[in-house]
């Protein structure tokens, strides 16, 4: 009996171990699907009874570009800590992080790999270089990238549903400086200088399409090769044209040089006209050469538009930033943190990159909610086709001391 017991028992344990070892795995019967990144929930943690959303940024803060770049970081950080002081607070806190790329595509790269570790979140990711390096892991769904500084007509027509701009792109700029020369200044024998560079061919072709619409064909083109400034062929190819105005459409450096040495050689009624990047040179030329330069801006005039929220960012500047020198960069930074913010207070929990991306398309025609009072305030309203939250608004600065024409928007 014992020995029947002993078998049974044998016979139940084998039997036992192989159906356990024949029962598929959960991976087997049912592989695991990948989580969509657009629906994966971003960590919020608390912190202080507020809740912390990190966001990132690659920006060159070192180099020529140094000073553009870190007047817009500066006017994202003015307001995201004045943000954090406010009291009742706010439902969300920002942390930026901020990372240097010296303007190399392999930095940027570098940057952009290391942040995606902590966020899924991008703000004013500046340049060419970083809104390449960028590129993947917008066609993956993994980053939402907001309000990033460049204008080529090469990001802008990837149309993707993650990628939302406020500034302007460089066709409208062009499109607004071209109006201003030759409707308001009636110059119409134009020249274009420019840099030999992805960007800048690009900038070129945009200014030639423009400039066929008012059927004008370029007195000359001449260029500089990419990070130098070896202007002289360009200023002799330029300067036999004669030309009415130039638009240039370079870096601060060789424009400075360029414009400097084409008054040297005697274009002394020429009117030089350029993009929004060369607004500090603006006044340098101006004070030590008495040379004018009409620039085109992405915003409005920082120093005395009536603007409800340019007039808060002049006091919030004052207060908080008492030493910061105020230009249209900073204006930026400050507007580019303030709408993004507005977007996720709005878009409250659960906080997805789908929830932020159909908080941005649902909402209407909106102002940012500011202490001052005004009659006229900036209006947000996202456009579908070029993704731009700011319908490409452009003005015209002539001088800073001046009112700055809006050329293109509303």
């Amino acid at each position: 009996m014992k020995k029947i017991c002993r078998l049974f028992i044998f016979y139940f344990v084998i039997q036992s171990v192989f159906t356990i070892s024949t029962v598929p795995t959960q991976s087997q019967s049912q592989p695991q699907q990948s989580i969509d990144p657009l629906t994966k929930i971003i960590n919020t943690p608390l912190v202080a009874d507020k809740y912390e959303v990190a966001i990132g940024t690659s920006l060159p803060l070192k180099g020529e570009a140094a000073i553009m770049a870190q007047d817009i970081l500066d006017g994202m950080l003015l307001y995201f800590n004045k943000m954090k002081q406010l009291q009742p607070p706010l439902k969300f806190f920002i942390n930026l992080s901020a990372l240097n790329d010296d303007s190399e595509i392999e930095t940027s790269q570098i940057n952009i790999d290391k942040l995606k570790q902590q966020t899924s979140l991008f703000l004013s990711l500046f340049g060419t270089n970083s809104t390449k390096c960028a590129t993947n892991s917008l066609n993956s769904n993994e980053i939402l990238s907001m309000f990033p500084i460049e204008g080529t007509s090469a990001t802008r027509n990837q149309k993707l549903k993650n990628q939302i701009f406020l500034r302007a792109d460089h066709e409208s700029e062009i499109n607004g400086l071209v109006k201003y020369l030759v409707e308001t200044l009636n110059k119409k024998k134009i020249a274009i200088f420019y840099e030999e560079s992805d960007w800048g061919k690009d900038a070129l072709k945009s200014a030639i399409k423009i400039l066929e619409e008012y059927n004008i064909k370029p007195e000359a083109t001449a260029s500089y090769q990419e990070k130098t400034v070896n202007i002289s062929n360009a200023v002799k190819n330029i300067y036999n044209t004669t030309p009415a105005a130039i638009i240039c459409l370079a870096q601060t450096r060789p424009a400075y040089n360029f414009i400097c040495e084409t008054m040297n050689e005697g274009l002394h009624k020429t009117t030089f006209a350029g993009l929004s990047n060369l607004y500090w040179i603006q006044k340098t030329l101006k004070e030590s050469r008495g040379i004018s330069v009409l620039l085109s801006s992405v915003v409005p005039n920082p120093f005395n538009s009536e603007l409800a929220i340019v007039q808060e960012f002049r006091q919030d500047l004052k207060i908080h930033m008492p030493n910061k020198t105020i230009s249209p960069f900073v204006l930026e930074g400050y507007l580019n943190a303030s709408v993004f913010s507005a977007i996720i207070q709005a878009t409250g929990f659960p906080l997805t990159l789908q929830n932020i991306l159909k908080k941005i398309t649902d909402l209407k025609k909106f102002k940012l909610t500011t202490t001052i009072k005004a009659d006229k305030d900036m209006t947000f309203k996202l456009d579908q086709e070029t993704m731009c939250l700011s319908k490409n608004r452009v003005w015209v600065n002539a001088e800073v001391d001046k009112k700055w024409k809006m050329e293109k928007g509303d």
